[in-house]
């Protein structure tokens, strides 16, 4: 009995080892499965089509709820896609009032430990410097509360980044823990404009921190805007109005998984134990 126990817990370890070490991709798009649009375009509709995941987009412009020309997927010669594959990319940009938001919905809500994986465009904007992308980290599928004006816009916020476009080289600011009205904020460092850059993104949802590595540097450590313990979706938001015929942004090849190694470690575990008993 007990070796026949053994061969099960082997199995469960085994066949839990090789799926989630495999990954379960949770939000995943290269942007290559949708028809792409010249960027702007107001005689088509390209939103982008998760191949993991659901994308919402939000585009207000001159207060129409979803407009063709602020958040597409486009082939554009310009940028030129990033190293790695594909011809096609989403731009994303803000024409007068209003937000764009590019929201990425989890297939399922997301704990422990998460990394996120996308490519990065930001174009130089040393005239309207909120005109880069804000970065949100979400527990909840809704569009609502991304403005970030009151507390609760931040209800359902764990982190947020945003990656200011002026200067030699763009800014990256990290927003700490909030109370009431906007948390307060901290300049981590440079990073690239006009050029391709990688982003990873790595929380640990029990500690409360993750990690952040935006081209070669890393930022370790950094705290939550609220206590939340698990991620339902990431939103990329455009903050500032700029030219119709140049997105503030662009990104590329987005990919979000659990943690691999977490079920193996249990299903380890579990034969251990009961070696031991």
């Amino acid at each position: 009995m007990k070796k026949m126990l053994s061969c099960m817990i082997l199995a469960i370890a085994g066949t839990g080892f090789c799926s989630v070490a495999m990954g379960t991709v949770l939000l995943s798009d290269d942007f290559e499965g949708a028809t792409a649009a010249a960027f702007p375009t107001l005689s088509a509709d390209a939103d982008p089509i998760a191949t993991a995941g659901t994308w919402t987009v939000v585009e207000q412009r001159s207060g129409i709820s979803d407009s063709f020309a602020d958040i597409q997927v486009t082939n554009n010669a310009a940028p030129g896609a990033p190293v790695g594959g594909g011809s096609n990319y989403l731009g994303v940009q803000r024409y007068t009032s209003g937000y764009a938001n590019i929201h990425g919905n989890l297939a399922t809500a997301a704990t422990g430990t998460v990394t996120l994986d996308y490519d990065m465009y930001v174009v130089a904007n040393n005239v309207q410097t909120s005109a880069g992308p804000r970065i949100w980290f979400r527990d909840t599928t809704g569009t609502t509360g991304t403005a970030g004006l009151t507390s609760s816009d931040y209800a359902f916020e764990l982190a947020s980044d945003f990656y200011q476009p002026n200067g030699a080289s763009g800014q990256l600011w990290h927003y700490n823990s909030v109370a009431t009205g906007n948390p307060t904020r901290t300049i981590l460092g440079a990073y690239g404009l006009n050029q391709w850059v990688h982003v990873r993104y790595v929380f640990d949802l029990v500690a409360q921190n993750y990690n952040l590595t935006v081209g070669a540097t890393t930022y370790s450590n950094l705290s939550f805007i609220k206590p939340l313990t698990q991620i339902q979706q990431v939103a990329w938001q455009c903050g500032q109005a700029s030219s119709p015929a140049a997105p503030n942004f662009y990104l590329d090849n987005v990919i979000l998984t659990p943690e691999p190694m977490t079920l193996a470690l249990l299903g380890l575990g579990s034969f251990a134990l009961l070696r031991k008993k």
